[in-house]
C-alpha cells in the first residue's frame, strides 16, 4: 500500500541565522587563519636556504609568491566554496606566474607553452645542476637558480595548501615541508636559531588545532572553520602542551649529554677550553673527522674574502696500497727540531709561492683567533706570504706546510689568490721533485688511461686538461657521500669510486691526482679544512680583519694540487656541492673577456666536450632562455602573432574552462546516483541525497551520527527550515533502515517529493550568485 504524498506546509518568513550566520559561513569557507599558517609554515621551512644560496631577489620573490598563491586559493574558496577548484586555480596561477616571469618569450600568444619553452626549462635545470655541482655554499646568484628555487617553492606551497584545505589532512600537509626541511638540514653545517624551531612548531601546532585532519575525524564538512567546532579547545590545549613539551625537551636534553659538556659560549673559546681537535692519522684518512658529530669548533678565524678557499695544513705525494701517508723525510718528528724556525713575523720563512712573479694576484688578510689544530700543524689559506705568530714558525719547502714547535692559539697574516692566467707552459719534471709526483700505481694505469682517453682532448694544453678533469668530477654523475663505494676483490679505491660514482673528498681528489699524473702533470694531495660558516657574533677574541667563521671537525677536507713548470703548485677543487670550498678562479675556462676574473664558484667546462674551448658556457655566461628577439616558426612577417591565432587560443581556453566547469556538477550527480543505487530503501536514499544537497548549501552533518542526530544538526544550522517536513522525512528514513527493503514506486516518489519540498523551502530567498555557485561548484562533488 503506497504512502500518501504529504502536502506542503505554508512557508513562513525566513529567520536570520543567529551569531552572524553569513559571516561565519564566509569565514569557514575562506579559512584565513589556516591559510596564514600554511604560508608561514612554507616560508619558515625555506628560510634556511638563504644561507645556501646568495640572495639576488629570490627571497623577496618567494615571499610574494607564497603569500599570493595562498591568497588566491582562499579567494576561490570564498567565491566558489570549492576547495578542489581552489587548488586547480592555484596551480594554474603558479604556472602562469613562473612561465611569464622567466620564459615569456618562449610562449605562443603569450600564454601557451611551446617546444621552445620545454627546451628553456631543460636549460634552466641543466645550469642549476651545474651550479650546485661546482659551487660551494652559498651558491652564487643566477637567473636559472632563481627560477628553479621559485619553482620548488611553488610546489611546496601547492602540495601543502592542497593537503590541508582540499584533502583536509594536516598530517599529509607536513610531508612536503618535512622533505624540504631535511634536504636543507643535510646541506647545512651550523644550527639555526632556537626561535626558528619554535616558530615552526607554533605553525604546525596551530594547523593541528584549527583542523580535524582526515586521519583523526570523519570526512565531512563539519569543523572546517574555527568557530563552534566541537572539541576544538581540547585540540588546541593538547597541541600546545605537546609542542611545549617537545621544544623544552629539544633544548634541555642535549645540554646534559656528554657531547655538550663544553659549550660554545662567550669567551670560553679564547682560552681553548672548548675546542675540538682534528685527527691526522698516519694514513691521512679523513673519514673519522668527516663523520664526527662533535659540534665544538676546531678553529675560529676571520677573512676578508666573501668566498674563501680551504685552510691548508699539509700535503703529500705518497700513495700506496690505497692509502695516503706523510711524505718521506719530512714527518712531524723531523720538522719540530728544524733550526730554521724563528720567532715572530716570518714572511721569509714561509713556503715560496712560485707563481707570485708569473701571475697577477690579489691579497687577502686573515686572522686566527682560536686554534685547536694539534701541533705541529698550522692552518692557513693557500699561498700565505706573511704570517705573524707569537711562537716559532717555519715553512716546509717540500710540502708547502707551515709548522710550529708549540701551540699557536692566535696568529694572522696575508695570503695570495691568483687570477686567471692566459696560458701556461707545458709542465716538466721540476728540479727537486721525485718521479713519485707523476707515478700511477700499476693496477690503476689501464683504468686511468682509458678514462683520460674518454674525457680529455689530447691536443689541449695541460691547464685546460686539468680544468676538464675538475669539471668531469664535479658534474652531476658523481654523488658526494661518506658511504664511499667499497672496493671489490682486486679493485682500488679509485676504481670502486669510478664504478659506483660515490665517495667523499678523498676519492675525488685521489682520482683527479691520478688523472693528472697519467698525463704527465705532477700532482699531490693537500689536506686541510673547509672555511666553515660565518658566526652570528664573535665566539673568540674578535678581529677587525673581517667576519668570523667557525670550523668544525667534520669540515676536514682534501683536494689536489697540480704543478705547472714556470708557475708552481696550483689548487683545484673536484669535490662537488656544499662539502667543498670555493672553486679557484684559474680552474675555470677563460671567457671571452680574459681580463675579467670570474667568481670562485663559476662553472667549469662540460666534461662531455672534448675541448674546453668548445665546452658549454659557464652558468654565469649561459643563456637559459631563448632570445626574446628570435622569431617563431609560422609567425606573421612582422614577427607578431596573427589575430586568428589569438582567437583560436582564447577559444581553446574557453573550451577547457567549459569542460572544467562541467566536471564538478557531473561528479555531484554521480555521487547521488551511487547513493540511490546503493540504498535499499527509497526513504533512506532520499535522506542521504538530502545530506548532499544540504552540503552544497553549507549545511554539514556527520555520517556516523544517527538520522535523528543529523536532523537536529540541520535544525541548528538552518533554523528557518520547514521543521515538520524535515522531521517527517527523517522519521521515515530512520524507520526504513530497520524495515524490510521496499520496492513500492510510490515510496520513491513520496520520498523525493519531501526532499524537494525541503530544498524549495531552503532556497526561497537564495541569491542568484549563491545559486550559480552551488550549481557550478557543488561541495558534494568531493564526497
Amino acid at each position: 500500500m503506497s504512502t500518501p504524498t504529504p502536502q506542503a506546509a505554508p512557508r513562513p518568513p525566513r529567520a536570520q541565522s543567529p551569531g552572524g550566520g553569513l559571516l561565519r559561513r564566509l569565514w569557514d569557507r575562506t579559512e584565513p587563519l589556516s591559510a596564514a599558517l600554511v604560508a608561514g609554515l612554507c616560508l619558515l621551512t625555506i628560510w634556511p636556504a638563504r644561507q645556501l644560496f646568495e640572495d639576488a631577489g629570490w627571497w623577496g620573490s618567494a615571499i610574494v609568491l607564497t603569500v599570493g598563491l595562498v591568497a588566491v586559493a582562499a579567494l576561490v574558496r570564498l567565491v566558489t566554496g570549492s576547495p578542489v577548484l581552489a587548488s586547480v586555480v592555484q596551480f594554474v596561477t603558479a604556472l602562469v606566474l613562473l612561465l611569464r616571469s622567466s620564459l615569456a618569450d618562449t610562449l605562443w600568444a603569450g600564454i601557451v607553452p611551446t617546444p621552445r619553452t620545454a627546451s628553456a626549462i631543460s636549460e634552466h635545470v641543466r645550469v642549476t645542476g651545474q651550479l650546485l655541482a661546482e659551487s660551494a655554499a652559498p651558491v652564487p646568484a643566477h637567473p636559472s637558480l632563481t627560477v628553479t628555487l621559485l619553482s620548488v617553492i611553488a610546489l611546496l606551497v601547492l602540495f601543502t595548501d592542497a593537503a590541508v584545505h582540499t584533502l583536509r589532512s594536516v598530517l599529509l600537509g607536513a610531508i612536503a615541508p618535512l622533505l624540504v626541511f631535511v634536504i636543507l638540514a643535510a646541506n647545512r653545517t651550523t644550527h639555526e636559531p632556537w626561535w626558528w624551531f619554535l616558530l615552526l612548531a607554533a605553525a604546525w601546532a596551530g594547523l593541528l588545532a584549527l583542523h580535524h585532519s582526515a586521519e583523526t575525524a570523519p570526512a565531512s564538512g563539519q569543523g572546517r572553520g574555527i568557530l563552534g567546532a566541537p572539541g576544538r579547545g581540547a585540540m588546541l590545549t593538547t597541541a600546545a602542551a605537546l609542542t611545549t613539551l617537545g621544544v623544552v625537551a629539544a633544548l634541555a636534553i642535549p645540554s646534559v649529554l656528554p657531547e655538550r659538556e663544553q659549550r660554545l659560549v662567550g669567551r670560553g673559546l679564547a682560552t681553548d677550553s672548548s675546542l675540538a681537535t682534528v685527527d691526522f692519522t698516519e694514513t691521512l684518512d679523513l673519514e673519522a673527522d668527516l663523520r664526527s658529530d662533535d659540534e665544538r669548533p676546531v678553529l675560529l678565524w676571520h677573512t676578508e674574502s666573501d668566498s674563501p678557499g680551504p685552510l691548508r695544513i699539509t700535503a703529500t705525494n705518497r700513495f700506496a696500497n690505497d692509502r695516503w701517508s706523510p711524505q718521506e723525510g719530512r714527518a712531524a718528528a723531523e720538522v719540530l727540531p728544524d733550526p730554521t724556525a724563528v720567532d715572530g713575523a716570518v714572511p721569509d720563512r714561509l713556503p715560496r709561492v712560485e707563481w707570485s712573479g708569473e701571475l697577477d694576484s690579489t691579497e687577502e688578510d686573515f686572522a686566527v683567533t682560536a686554534n685547536g689544530i694539534p701541533t705541529p700543524f698550522v692552518a692557513t689559506p693557500s699561498f700565505p706570504v706573511d704570517l705573524s705568530s707569537p711562537v716559532a714558525v717555519t715553512g716546509d719547502p717540500i710540502t708547502g706546510a707551515v709548522w710550529v714547535g708549540e701551540d699557536a692559539n692566535r696568529y694572522e697574516g696575508t695570503a695570495l689568490e691568483p687570477t686567471v692566467p692566459e696560458e701556461l707552459p707545458d709542465p716538466a719534471e721540476p728540479q727537486g721533485l721525485s718521479e713519485t709526483y707523476t707515478e700511477v700505481p700499476e693496477g690503476l694505469q689501464d683504468t686511468i688511461s682509458q678514462l683520460n682517453a674518454e674525457v680529455l682532448d689530447p691536443d689541449d694544453a695541460p691547464l685546460d686538461k686539468a680544468r676538464t678533469m675538475q669539471s668531469f668530477l664535479r658534474n652531476g654523475d658523481f654523488e658526494y657521500s661518506l658511504d664511499a663505494a667499497e672496493p671489490q676483490d682486486g679493485e682500488s679505491m679509485v676504481q670502486a669510486f669510478l664504478r659506483e660514482k660515490r665517495g667523499y673528498c678523498t676519492q675525488y681528489a685521489t682520482t683527479m691526482i691520478m688523472m693528472a699524473r697519467e698525463q704527465g702533470i705532477p700532482a699531490r694531495m693537500a689536506i686541510g679544512m673547509l672555511p666553515g660558516e660565518q658566526t652570528a657574533s664573535d665566539l673568540g677574541r674578535g678581529s677587525d680583519v673581517g667576519p668570523e667563521r667557525v670550523v668544525q671537525r667534520n669540515d676536514a677536507h682534501a683536494w689536489p694540487e697540480l704543478y705547472f713548470e714556470g708557475v708552481g703548485w696550483l689548487r683545484f677543487e673536484p669535490t662537488p656541492s656544499s662539502r667543498a670550498a670555493a672553486v679557484p678562479a684559474y680552474s675555470q675556462p677563460v671567457g671571452a673577456d680574459a681580463s675579467a676574473s670570474p667568481s670562485p664558484s663559476e662553472a667549469s667546462p662540460s666534461p662531455a666536450s672534448p675541448s674546453p674551448s668548445e665546452a658549454s658556457p659557464s652558468p654565469s655566461q649561459a643563456s637559459p632562455s631563448p632570445s626574446p628577439s628570435s622569431a617563431e616558426d609560422g609567425d606573421d612577417e612582422g614577427g607578431s602573432t596573427g589575430w586568428w591565432r589569438v582567437l583560436l587560443t582564447w577559444l581553446a581556453v574557453l573550451l577547457v574552462a567549459a569542460l572544467a566547469l562541467a566536471y564538478l556538477p557531473w561528479r555531484a550527480r554521480q555521487a547521488r546516483k551511487r547513493i540511490r543505487e546503493g540504498e535499499q530503501s527509497p526513504w533512506s536514499g532520499a535522506w542521504e541525497v538530502l545530506r548532499l544537497d544540504l552540503l552544497d548549501r553549507g549545511v554539514s552533518t556527520l555520517p556516523t551520527d544517527s538520522v535523528r542526530t543529523q536532523a537536529s544538526a540541520v535544525l541548528r544550522q538552518r533554523p528557518d527550515v520547514d521543521v515538520d517536513t524535515l522531521q517527517e522525512l527523517a522519521h521515515r528514513a530512520e524507520a526504513a533502515r530497520y524495515a524490510r527493503p521496499s520496492t513500492d514506486a510510490g515510496d520513491a516518489a513520496a520520498a523525493d517529493t519531501l526532499r524537494k519540498q525541503l530544498l524549495t523551502w531552503l532556497d526561497h530567498d537564495e541569491s542568484a550568485v549563491d545559486r550559480t555557485r552551488r550549481r557550478l561548484f557543488p561541495a558534494s562533488a568531493t564526497r
